[in-house]
């Protein structure tokens, strides 16, 4: 599932996809999205607990690290 997130002002643009494991096609699609400038900002949010975090241009958080996801998003919104 992908959600679309907008800043108050507008003007930052950001894609959640939720997943329960990290593909390679959910970077890539990701990172598509980023390119074609629909977004300006994107993360992954995964469920599977066995599943290593993965450094990458795209953030990817555990499930269990959601606060850290919400404190991406509000710093991003405040630019």
């Amino acid at each position: 599932m992908d959600l679309a997130l907008s800043s108050t002002a507008g003007d930052v643009l950001t894609v959640v996809r939720c997943v329960v494991r990290i593909e390679p096609a959910d970077y890539r699609a990701l990172r598509t999205m980023l390119i074609q400038g629909d977004f300006n900002g994107a993360a992954l949010v995964y469920r599977a607990e066995d599943q290593p975090h993965l450094a990458n241009e795209i953030s990817s958080y555990p499930l269990g690290r959601v606060d850290e996801l919400a404190a991406f998003l509000s710093r991003d919104s405040a630019k």
